[in-house]
């Protein structure tokens, strides 16, 4: 538009603009006089340079580096976790967050991994069950008393642990933080009444129905490679097991995986370790059950069926796992990820060297979309081939394995070159790693720490819970950064060439024809 151009030609040259070549000849007189007193504002105002003198600036503003720089030292901001065991065995840690709230989070080692042919679902009802009633509230009041203080209460459940956080305002006194302690202390003794398990198993049918394509194909990773161990538990209830649990099965689970004390870590974030320690202690200093369980008492007794083996081992069968369906190409290729949080060093290789090939964060296994330029699945593996769709690095850190992988999406048709292809670009990463390659993926991997801590302080609670019971100490933020920095070339090898060496895992679904692993040797 004339308008436009005027601008344009104005910016580029502090002259008087000719405007017959700007404005269209059939312009009125009129319009010409008021353009003529637009120039002679702009005229005052601009600088008076030639066109030339502009070009010879620097043409250059942005910092000016050669290679990829090292990690630097991160600002000194240190993060402090004090740590108390009570009497009865239960662990508190706290950590002094700059906040305006405070969360306290109550970690059961009582996860999917710990659950029997007859329990199996148990974990996931429980996590329900953090507002339902107990021994001390019942369910409204337990609710009430929650919101009365301004707090919110959060449950959830994973394959390790079950947890529950409440989250208030950070007062200097008052009933709120005595009351946000003593809803996780009443929490570890659900009532169990018939009528709220059978509630509960409603929400667990419809999210059953409601679970993600990710999951069933995890849960499928799981058992393939940690076969009847614990690890090889389903994440999501079997549907066959949810009608047939009752509240005896859940007591016993209850009265099992809570308890004793040691099974119990208490981490606080945003309070003074001293008033943590006062508040909880009468609450927690004989960690037991409590409660007649009258309804319970009164049935036929439950015959609790063996423990599952907690060796967690990869073993896997070396079978390839195909499911057709409709879509694109899926494809899952895992291998041995080692001894998970267990041995830190190797724990930190191994997230450098999913940055290597090109990884989501930390605790998101969830497909990442093509963005790191610099990865080598994205530089080598995906190219320009428009026919990949997602291609991305994964591993799952557990306190005693891991895994590792790949996950791969392409168009239909593809499914015959994505084994071979990625064959050799695993091959290829595990066989050479250069310095700047390195130095990139652990600048990526550290901030993939830094931004899951400082955006979700349940991860944080995680992260300090998780390595407590892997390791019987909480790491620090520093302790992860500091481990991640110190990586070397060698160190990624070695972490690599367990992942590259382990017999595979393939499991493909949607359009699976050409896939075939039981020849796949890495």
């Amino acid at each position: 538009p004339p308008g436009a151009l005027m601008l344009s030609r104005i910016a580029l040259a502090p002259s008087r603009v000719n405007w017959a070549s700007v404005v269209p000849s059939r312009a009125s007189s009129s319009s010409s006089s008021k353009v003529d007193g637009v120039l002679e504002k702009f005229d005052a105002v601009l600088p008076k340079q030639s066109v030339s003198s502009m070009m010879d600036a620097d043409p250059s503003p942005f910092v000016q580096y050669k290679g990829t720089p090292p990690p630097q030292p991160l600002k000194d901001i240190p993060e402090s976790i004090q740590s108390t065991t009570l009497p009865g065995g239960v662990t508190i840690l706290s950590t002094e967050a700059d906040t305006k709230s405070t969360t306290l989070s109550l970690y059961l080692r009582a996860g999917t991994r710990y659950e029997t042919l007859q329990s199996a679902g148990a974990a996931r009802f429980l996590n329900l069950f953090g507002l339902k009633s107990t021994n001390e509230k019942s369910s409204l009041r337990l609710v009430r008393d929650v919101e009365h203080v301004g707090a919110t209460l959060t449950t959830r459940n994973s394959r390790e642990t079950v947890s529950f956080h409440v989250r208030g305002p950070r007062l200097p006194s008052g009933i709120t933080f005595p009351v946000m302690a003593e809803t996780l202390s009443s929490i570890t003794s659900p009532l169990l009444q018939e009528y709220e398990v059978d509630s509960v198993r409603g929400v667990v049918k419809r999210r059953i129905s409601e679970e993600a394509e990710q999951t069933a194909l995890f849960d499928q990773l799981h058992f393939e490679a940690f076969g009847d161990s614990g690890l090889g538990n389903s994440y999501t209830p079997p549907s066959h097991n949810v009608d047939s649990i009752d509240n005896r099965i859940l007591h016993e689970y209850v009265k099992t995986h809570y308890y004793p004390g040691e099974r119990m870590v208490i981490v606080g974030h945003g309070v003074e370790h001293e008033r943590l320690v006062e508040v909880m202690t009468p609450l927690f200093k004989n960690a037991d059950l409590k409660g007649d369980f009258f309804e319970i008492r009164t049935q036929k007794p439950l015959v609790p069926a063996p423990p599952v083996s907690q060796e967690s081992v990869y073993n896997p069968s070396g079978t390839t796992l195909r499911t057709p369906s409709p879509g694109n190409t899926k494809l899952l290729l895992a291998l041995n990820g080692g001894e998970g949080l267990k041995n830190m060093k190797e724990y930190a290789a191994f997230l450098v060297f999913r940055e290597i090939l090109g990884g989501d964060s930390v605790d998101n296994f969830k497909p990442a979309k093509l963005g790191d330029r610099s990865a080598r699945l994205t530089r080598n593996f995906k190219g320009d081939d428009s026919a990949i769709v997602k291609a991305s690095a994964f591993y799952i850190g557990y306190s005693d394995a891991a895994l590792f992988g790949v996950q791969v999406e392409a168009e239909r048709g593809n499914g015959a070159t994505l084994l071979p292809r990625l064959q050799t670009e695993l091959r290829s990463a595990a066989a050479s790693t250069d310095a700047v390659e390195l130095t990139r993926a652990k600048n990526r991997a550290r901030m993939n720490v830094l931004q899951n801590n400082e955006s979700s302080l349940l991860l944080s609670a995680d992260r300090i819970a998780s390595t407590f019971f892997a390791t019987g100490s909480a790491q620090t933020l520093d302790d992860l950064t500091t481990l991640i920095k110190n990586v070397t070339v060698e160190d990624v090898q070695a972490a690599a060439k367990k992942a590259v060496t382990s017999k595979p895992i393939v499991i493909a679904s949607g359009d699976v024809v050409g896939i075939d692993g039981t020849t796949l040797e890495l």
